[in-house]
C-alpha cells in the first residue's frame, strides 16, 4: 500500500512522556498531524485528556495514561498496557521533565537536585528499556531524548538540571552506539529539536 506523503507516520505508535502540556502536548500534536497514533503519558490526567482531546478534535487518534517515569515497575505496567490496546511502540519521545532547584549547589534542596537526576535520567533510562526490546527484536523503531545545551556548557545556579542533562546525552550516545546494528535509533534532541552543539553528542547518532 502507498503510503501517504502528507501523514509519513500512519500505522505508527508514538509515546511522548510530558506529553500533557508544553513541548510535550506540542511533540504529541505534530506526531498525530503525521498520521501517528498518539499515546501521552505523565501525571497530570487533566492536562493528559487535555492533549487528547486537542488531537482527536483536529482528526487525530490519541489516548492518555498516567505514568510516573521514575518508577520502573508502573513504567513497565503503563507501557504494556499501551501496546496491548494500541500496539507496540513504534516512536518514543522521553520529553518529561522538571527545572529542579534554581540556586548555587550548597543551597539547592538536595533532595529536590536528586529528584531533577531521578526524572531526566531515571526517567529516560526506565522509559527507553521498556521499549527498547521490542523494537530490536523487530529491527525498528526510534527514540527521541529531550535535552539541552545546559548538558554540554556550564549553567551556573541550575546544576540539577544541567548535569542531570549531561548524563542524559551521554546515556543517549551509549545506546545510539548500542542499537544502530539492530536498526533501531536513539537520538539527543535539544528544546528546539536540534542535536546538542558537542562533537561527542553528534558523533555517534545511529
Amino acid at each position: 500500500m502507498q503510503q501517504n506523503v502528507g501523514e509519513p507516520l500512519r500505522g505508527q505508535v508514538a509515546l511522548v512522556t510530558g506529553g500533557g502540556r508544553g513541548i510535550g502536548r506540542i511533540f504529541a500534536k505534530a506526531l498525530a498531524l503525521a498520521g501517528a497514533t498518539v499515546a501521552v503519558a505523565g501525571r497530570a490526567i487533566d492536562d493528559l485528556l487535555e492533549t487528547v482531546r486537542e488531537i482527536e478534535t483536529a482528526g487525530g487518534r490519541a489516548s492518555a495514561t498516567v505514568i510516573d517515569v521514575t518508577d520502573r515497575n508502573r513504567v513497565d505496567d503503563g507501557f504494556s498496557r499501551l501496546e496491548s490496546t494500541i500496539g507496540v511502540v513504534d516512536l518514543l519521545v522521553n520529553n518529561a521533565g522538571l527545572w529542579g532547584p534554581i540556586d548555587n549547589p550548597w543551597n539547592a534542596d538536595p533532595d529536590e537536585w536528586w529528584r531533577t537526576m531521578t526524572v531526566h535520567v531515571g526517567g529516560t533510562f526506565n522509559c527507553c528499556r521498556a521499549v527498547l526490546p521490542s523494537m530490536v527484536r523487530r529491527g525498528a523503531g526510534r527514540i527521541i531524548s529531550l535535552v539541552s545545551n545546559a548538558g554540554v556548557q556550564r549553567w551556573p545556579t541550575c546544576s540539577g538540571y544541567s548535569v542531570s542533562k549531561a548524563a542524559v546525552i551521554k546515556l543517549v550516545e551509549n545506546l545510539s552506539f548500542e542499537t544502530k546494528r539492530r536498526r533501531s535509533t536513539c537520538r539527543p534532541a535539544d528544546r528546539l529539536g536540534q542535536a546538542p552543539l558537542s562533537r561527542s553528542s553528534t558523533g555517534a547518532l545511529a
